[in-house]
């Protein structure tokens, strides 16, 4: 007998992940909570660690340092549930919305996170905004938080838009 695989292609994914998305609000589906600045965030581990190196991480040295035990704490990251929730937004759907008054903190949280993929979104949306007014100031901020390419960038549009004496 013939075999052949047949797939959905993305589709299926998309409807299991926006389903799996509907489903973080309801408290007895979610088997761990984040403690924030700011509040705490039930969430379900394991859609958390697919989507969040940080939290893989965590969760597998959590098992095997307490032998497979279940463990009470809770993680504590210095990131506020609003900044949380678009991360989650973000792990569930893959998409973001980024402006300027949360670019700051989701780069801050990608990079805590080691989300590389929300912290690449973050550099382009910066890079797609700097001027004159803000090129020094992104420039600090991609020092700080370990973006060459951006760090790059803003040392160009610098040597581009002020003359040397």
């Amino acid at each position: 007998m013939n075999r052949q695989e047949y797939t959905t292609g993305t589709l299926h994914a998309s409807r299991v992940l926006k389903e799996l998305s509907t489903f973080r609000h309801f408290a007895a589906l979610c088997d761990g909570t984040v403690k924030l600045s700011d509040g705490t965030v039930k969430v379900s581990k394991a859609l958390l660690a697919a989507g969040c190196p940080y939290f893989k991480i965590l969760y597998e040295f959590e098992e095997e340092s307490q032998g497979g035990l279940h463990r009470t704490a809770e993680p504590k990251l210095d990131i506020t549930c609003k900044t949380f929730e678009l991360i989650l937004d973000f792990i569930y759907t893959g998409r973001v919305i980024l402006d300027n008054d949360n670019i700051q903190d989701i780069l801050q949280a990608s990079d805590l996170l080691l989300m590389t993929d929300l912290k690449e979104l973050c550099i382009k949306f910066l890079m797609a905004r700097i001027d004159v007014d803000n090129c020094l100031g992104i420039l600090q901020f991609a020092q700080q938080f370990s973006c060459p390419r951006l760090v790059h960038f803003a040392q160009d549009f610098i040597c581009q838009h002020f003359k040397h004496s």
